[in-house]
């Protein structure tokens, strides 16, 4: 196989490889993967770049006297690809990072990540730490395997096996041990792990650790209440130990710990500066199921042997194009409105739908003999888990004004149903299939949420004409 065909072969490879890391992180990222070519001829080099229909792929030459391996020592290729990406970057507003670069037959080639900036930036929680988000340390870890991955097809051997759950796992890792303020040598993820595997008096782990610098264990801290201290502290990896300490927890009481040592239970206090970076906290959910905490924010989850950030299940970008198919006139900032009340549903633990059309108040009238009409209301997210918590659909129009509660939809048999589905996913696909010809009714879009928090958006445009349903771009079958 020739270069040109194995670094085809290995983009493909890789663009598995960086969708797998970032979709269990954030699925807005989206990143693209290239492979950026300077290859070698008489005159200098050319450029070229993988994929061939990007549209940053122009004629670019320049004169050259330097052989490939000077070509990198020097770092030539990095003035030439900032010559190539910079403006493309800053109009697309993306941030991109490069691996290493290395030789192929006659050939300088780069992997090049590239993601939306806006995406990284809200990603930023920690200012004070060498990481400044679990996303950060991810993107370095990969780059750093990918550079092993490159020098591997360099020397002519094959494309190197690379498990994305291995890198976010070991970025984990890392990302704790630098939070929390530990020597890798320490191990703090895992003995932290391991107390979430032991069982006390048939009870799974639940409960709360609040670790903090040593100095204020014995100092004060304005946030922290110490409420009983141990006389004899516990070493954090005696798992039982700290397990049956555990019992004492609840949601106001925690352990206080270091990183090394349990001193004692103690309670969160008075508004915290989260400037400080100075108090982190490991909630256990069940057995070998935790998330490491700051200031209310989740910053990665553990499942058993998965390791990830806990996302919207359906993401703000993958909204927003649905109403603006159906909406073509909604601002940003209404469709915001309707995306925080959709984010409130999805917590209804029994599942719900929203049904949100410009003709809300005429088909609440219309349905008003299955149906408990209301006064017109705008929602916000703090009463949506009320609202919801009957049978039946939600009908909201774009202002985020509700007409009618636990109405119970009509329509005729669709052959675009799925009876591996629910009773609320096939009702709305024969709701949304009955009036989207309608001229008056057509402008809708059903948001039906199952009890897992699985998020379905059906309208006139995701109904596929061969009898599937789209999910966003997925077809659901």
């Amino acid at each position: 196989m020739n270069s040109e065909l194995k670094l085809k072969k290995y983009m493909r490879f890789l663009r598995l490889f960086v969708k797998g890391v970032f979709n269990n992180i954030d699925r807005e990222l989206n990143p693209e993967v290239s492979v950026v070519k300077f290859n070698k001829n008489v005159k200098g080099y050319e450029f070229e770049l993988l994929p061939e229909y990007h549209e940053t792929n122009i004629d670019y030459k320049f004169n050259s006297n330097l052989d490939l391996r000077k070509f990198i020592e020097e770092d030539e290729y990095k003035k030439h690809y900032d010559a190539i990406f910079s403006n493309y970057d800053f109009e697309k507003e993306k941030l991109s990072f490069y691996s290493n670069p290395s030789i192929a037959d006659d050939s300088v080639f780069l992997i090049r990540i590239s993601i939306d900036k806006n995406i990284f930036s809200r990603h930023v929680i920690l200012k004070k730490n060498k990481y400044s988000s679990f996303l950060e340390i991810n993107i370095i870890e990969m780059i750093k395997e990918i550079n092993n991955a490159n020098d591997t097809l360099s020397n002519g051997k094959k494309i190197v096996v690379l498990d994305y759950k291995e890198i976010i796992r070991k970025a984990a890792k890392l990302f704790i041990s630098d939070c929390l303020g530990m020597n890798m040598l320490n191990d703090i993820f895992n003995q932290i792990n391991d107390i979430s595997s032991v069982y006390y008096e048939s009870n799974t782990s639940k409960g709360k650790i609040v670790f903090t610098s040593e100095n204020f264990i014995y100092d004060n801290h304005p946030n922290i209440e110490k409420i009983l201290m141990l006389k004899e502290k516990v070493l954090l990896k005696n798992k039982r130990l700290v397990r049956k300490l555990l019992e004492i927890c609840n949601n106001d009481v925690s352990l206080l710990s270091d990183g090394k040592y349990v001193y004692g239970i103690c309670r969160l206090i008075g508004n915290y500066n989260d400037e400080l970076e100075d108090i982190f906290i490991v909630e256990y959910l069940d057995v070998y199921s935790w998330q490491l905490l700051y200031s209310n924010k989740k910053l990665f989850k553990v499942d058993y042997e998965k390791v990830y950030l806990p996302q919207n299940k359906i993401t703000y970008s993958e909204f927003k194009r649905r109403m603006g198919e159906l909406f073509k006139n909604l601002s940003s900032e209404k469709i915001g409105k309707l995306y925080s009340v959709i984010i409130e549903a999805v917590k209804q633990k029994h599942g719900t739908m929203i049904i949100i059309s410009k003709n809300a108040r005429s088909e609440t009238e219309r349905l008003k003999s299955q149906a408990f009409r209301v006064d017109e209301k705008e929602i916000t997210p703090s009463i949506v888990k009320e609202i919801t918590s009957i049978d039946g659909a939600v009908l909201i129009d774009t202002e985020c004004k509700c007409y009618g509660i636990g109405v119970i939809l009509d329509g005729m048999a669709s052959n675009n149903g799925n009876t591996a589905r629910g009773a609320r996913y096939n009702s709305a696909i024969r709701y949304v299939e009955t009036i989207k010809n309608k001229e008056n009714f057509s402008d809708c879009l059903a948001v039906v949420i199952s009890e897992d928090g699985y998020v379905d958006l059906i309208s006139r445009y995701t109904i596929d004409i061969m009898g599937g349903i789209f999910n966003g771009s997925k077809k659901q079958t």
